[in-house]
C-alpha cells in the first residue's frame, strides 16, 4: 500500500515552560499541508524492515513506530519505503508524519483493528509531534503536543521557502528557557482564525531562531515584500511559510524567490 505522508505548519506555538521529564508544556495550532512524503508498505514474512535513504533503524521514527505497534507478536513482519520530500531539518513534522502513516498503515496490514485514540497513544511514545498526524488536518495541540483538539480547517495558499542550513530543536528550546519573551494569545487566534486573521499568529521560538539563524528574519523579510499577508516559522526551523490571499500574487513571488533559496514550494493547507 502507499500512503502520503503530509506535512505541516504551526500557525501558533507558543512554549509555557519545561517540564519535570526534560520536555516543555507548549500550546500550538498545526495545520496539515499538501506536500508530503511517499510511504510504500507491504507484507514481509518476518521482521521489520524500514527503507530510508541516509536514515539509520535506529533513530528512524518510522521504525520505533513499527516496532511499538507489534510488539510482542514477533510472527508479524513488514518492508517499508520512504520517500522523502518534506526537508530534514525544516520543522514541517517530517519524521512524525511518517511515523504516523506507519502506524495507521500497518494497523490495517496487520488487522490489528486499533482506533485512531488508541494509534495516538502509541503515537505519543514515538514522538511529540506524532499524534497530531495520526488524523492530520487542523487541531490544538497542547500538553507536550500529545493533547489533541481537532479543529476547523482553514483553506489558504502558501510558499513554503528552507534555507540551507537547519536549526537543532533541542538547542533552540534550551536558549528559549534564558530568554524573555513575550506569549501569544491564543483565545483571541481561535477566536479569529476562521476569518483568516493572521494578526494573532505568533511562534515564540522564532526568539531563539533568529539568534542561531538570521536569514529566517530575512526569508520572512522577502515573503512579506513579495506579498505574503503573513510570513512565519513553523516548528522550530529553519523553515518560513507565507499566507498569501492572491494565487497569482504568490507565483509571483515564487519565480523570484526559487532562485534566491534552495528549497522553494508552492502549496496550500488540506
Amino acid at each position: 500500500m502507499f500512503l502520503k505522508a503530509h506535512a505541516k505548519i504551526n500557525l501558533f506555538l507558543d512554549v509555557l515552560g519545561r517540564r519535570d521529564d526534560g520536555y516543555h508544556d507548549i500550546v500550538t495550532v498545526m495545520h496539515t499541508i499538501g506536500l508530503h512524503d511517499t510511504v510504500y508498505i507491504r507484507p514481509a514474512s518476518r521482521g521489520i524492515r524500514v527503507d530510508m535513504t541516509n536514515m539509520p533503524e535506529e533513530i528512524n521514527l518510522a521504525y520505533k513506530a513499527a516496532c511499538l505497534l507489534r510488539g510482542d507478536r514477533t510472527g508479524l513482519g513488514a518492508y517499508i519505503r520512504i520517500k522523502k520530500h518534506i526537508p530534514i531539518g525544516s520543522g514541517m513534522g517530517g519524521g512524525s508524519s511518517d511515523a504516523a502513516r506507519v502506524l495507521v498503515g500497518l494497523n490495517r496490514l496487520w488487522h490489528l483493528g486499533k482506533t485512531g485514540r488508541q494509534l495516538e497513544g502509541i503515537a505519543a511514545e514515538v514522538g511529540s509531534d506524532v499524534p497530531f498526524f495520526i488524523e492530520g488536518g487542523m487541531a490544538l495541540a497542547e500538553g507536550r503536543g500529545e493533547v489533541i483538539t481537532a479543529l476547523r480547517p482553514i483553506s489558504v495558499d502558501l510558499l513554503i521557502i528552507k534555507p540551507k542550513a537547519s536549526i537543532s530543536t533541542k538547542k533552540i528550546y534550551g536558549m528559549l528557557d534564558g530568554m524573555e519573551y513575550s506569549h501569544g494569545d491564543i483565545g483571541s487566534f481561535l477566536d479569529n482564525y476562521l476569518s483568516l486573521d493572521t494578526s494573532d499568529m505568533v511562534n515564540v521560538l522564532e526568539t531563539a531562531a533568529f539568534k542561531v539563524l538570521p536569514s529566517i528574519g530575512d526569508i520572512k523579510r522577502d515573503l512579506v515584500e513579495r506579498g505574503a499577508a503573513a510570513a512565519m516559522m513553523t516548528g522550530s526551523g529553519s523553515a518560513v511559510f507565507g499566507i498569501f490571499r492572491s494565487r497569482n500574487t504568490l507565483m509571483r513571488a515564487y519565480e523570484v524567490l526559487k532562485r534566491k533559496y534552495p528549497f522553494v514550494y508552492y502549496t496550500k493547507t488540506i
